[in-house]
């Protein structure tokens, strides 16, 4: 049989226990340290301590989550709004200035700690779940800021999303394109 529902009092217990949760495994390990002020972006690979390590690459879905997460906290939580409205713009930065693909459009899936993108089989091809991240961070940072530059680059991302990997046999999108749409 379903439980019963909760009370206000127990309601109101497991919000308390769900939030002392989100901040103390989830927002405080990663904020600040996950931010990488020399390259931009988020560092991706952290010890047990969560003391960052070298990273190999950067992968987009990572960096729009961790954006996406910035803006949520930063839109959500008005005690710590303007410390994680830095992370979002942040991530936003990083967003355009690294991870757009300035020759080609769209979103590199993969680049280096130093913002190249990759070459060989793993930039062969763009799943579109990356792209579709990146738009979600965006459009969430938008909301967060108020800021035109996240609308515009989502909106710029979602006309690359539509007009190459949408499936012309049917109602549905391809999963991946090559890098050059």
């Amino acid at each position: 049989p379903p439980s019963p529902p909760l009370g206000p009092p127990a309601r109101a217990a497991l919000a308390d226990e769900l939030d002392a949760y989100l901040r103390s495994h989830v927002l405080e390990p990663r904020f600040p340290r996950c931010v990488d002020r020399e390259r931009g972006g988020f560092h991706v690979a952290y010890a047990r301590d969560w003391s960052p390590q070298p990273d190999r690459s950067r992968f987009v879905v990572y960096q729009a989550r961790v954006t996406w997460t910035a803006a949520t906290v930063a839109r959500l939580r008005p005690a710590v709004r303007g410390e994680y409205l830095g992370y979002t713009r942040h991530g936003v930065r990083y967003l355009a200035d690294v991870l757009w693909d300035h020759a080609h459009g769209g979103f590199h899936t993969h680049v280096d700690p130093a913002g190249r993108p990759l070459a060989g089989e793993e930039a062969a091809s763009r799943p579109v779940y990356g792209q579709a991240f990146a738009v979600y961070a965006l459009a969430a940072a938008h909301a967060a800021t108020g800021e035109a530059e996240p609308l515009e680059l989502a909106k710029r991302g979602w006309r690359w999303i539509e007009a190459r990997y949408r499936d012309d046999l049917g109602p549905g999108y391809r999963s991946a394109v090559r890098a050059d749409g």
